[in-house]
């Protein structure tokens, strides 16, 4: 009786299981961005809830920064216009503000007057949205700078020795970079940057910039973001914009190499190896007073023994 109770059973405890199974993984899978998907990247003035004032005509900056930020990362815009910023021309890329933080970052706006933000949601899956904002931006407010920074917001740059590299850079179809080469695109369910077949049907991307810092010169810039206007809508904005939009236009990158330094090697730069011979450090914002003034001394005292 048992025996034949099991054949009877076991079949539904299958179908059970199987059903778990599938609810699991539908859950799990990562839910596609409707307004986001096989759409152009489309862009105009209409779409900018806030825009901050554009560069002195007159006398134009060399470069200017366009940094990638969240609505909530009030911290870190502090702290860059604190050290690295200060004086020079950075602006900061938000996108929407929920409606408690809105008040907050026009707050902001009005005081600092650096806030460019989009009316598109502030998510990973619009990164591209954001990357082309401030390119667009740049090469309408400030066509007279000669290059343009994109950084992220827990990106310390160390102005002196990049001001000083700047001469030996040249001033057209330029894309610097901590460069990715050979990158295999995420398939797993488990990988935040997980990517299906239909929104990129390759193995392999193009080769393309490490987004955390890009230093474009404005033809390349413009080039990029018209581009991508045209193109179908890919969200990881490194990819699609210096990787498979260069690739189309032709476009090379310069690789940065150990100009780029990490949080390991920061770290060890704080606790007892200072040092002025890195352009730029990601880290965390919390540490970006102490390597301003890092750099600031070591020059100083430099400057005194010459």
């Amino acid at each position: 009786m048992t025996e034949r109770r099991w054949c009877w059973t076991a079949p539904l405890y299958l179908v059970l299981l199987m059903t778990v199974v599938v609810a699991l993984r539908t859950m799990l899978k990562p839910q596609p961005v409707a307004e986001v998907e096989n759409k152009l990247l489309k862009m105009d003035r209409s779409q900018l809830i806030l825009t901050s004032a554009p560069c002195n005509s007159s006398a134009p900056p060399v470069w200017i920064a366009i940094v990638s930020s969240a609505p909530n990362n009030s911290f870190h815009r502090q702290e860059i216009r604190r050290t690295w910023g200060q004086g020079r021309t950075v602006v900061f890329l938000l996108g929407a503000a929920s409606p408690q933080l809105q008040p907050l970052i026009e707050m902001e706006s009005r005081q600092y007057g650096d806030i460019v933000q989009g009316s598109f949601v502030d998510s990973y899956r619009n990164l591209t949205y954001k990357h082309v904002m401030g390119l667009q931006w740049a090469s309408n407010h400030c066509p007279g700078a000669k290059y343009f920074l994109k950084t992220d917001d827990d990106v310390f740059v160390n102005t002196v020795y990049f001001e000083n590299y700047l001469p030996g850079l040249p001033e057209r179809r330029l894309i610097l970079c901590p460069l990715m080469e050979r990158a295999m695109v995420k398939r797993s369910y488990r990988s935040k940057w997980r990517v299906t077949h239909d929104e990129y049907s390759e193995r392999w991307y193009p080769p393309y910039c490490m987004g955390w810092v890009i230093l474009y010169s404005p033809d390349a810039a413009l080039a990029l973001s018209n581009e991508a206007l045209k193109e179908p809508y890919f969200w990881i904005d490194d990819v699609h914009i210096t990787g498979t939009i260069a690739k189309k236009l032709n476009l090379t990158h310069t690789p940065l190499g150990d100009l780029g330094i990490g949080e390991e090697i920061t770290e060890e730069m704080i606790s007892g190896d200072p040092r002025t011979d890195f352009m730029f450090s990601l880290t965390k914002p919390k540490y970006f007073q102490t390597l301003w003034n890092m750099v600031n001394d070591i020059i100083s005292s430099t400057t005194k023994n010459v």
